[in-house]
This record gives structure tokens, sequence and C-alpha cells, in this order.
């Protein structure tokens, strides 16, 4: 798990454009390798376990 904030020029050119974003947002970071390179995903789907039983 990550978490990031957006920096002043993302809240500023947000309020400019009338959204409002979240203080922080958490995300799972998912590391695969592929043909000899490593590569990272970041997903806001924290819990595939509980994504697969949505309805």
């Amino acid at each position: 798990m990550s978490m990031m904030r957006p920096d002043k020029e993302v809240r500023l050119r947000a309020g400019k454009e009338g959204r409002t974003l979240p203080k922080q947002t958490i995300y799972r970071v998912i590391t695969f390798v592929k043909d000899e390179k490593t590569a990272c995903l970041g997903t806001t789907l924290l819990d595939p376990e509980q994504s697969q039983h949505r309805s």
C-alpha cells in the first residue's frame, strides 16, 4: 500500500476548474516482471477479493 497527496499546482488547477480533490489517496502497488523488466502498477482497487464480490 502507498499514499499520495496532490501537489500545490494540481490543487490550484483543480480549484480553478471548480473541482475538489481528496487530501490523500491510498492505493495498492503491484509489482511484476515481464521480459526481464520490472514494472509497477498503482491501483485504487485495494482488495482484489472484495472487488470480485461487488454487484
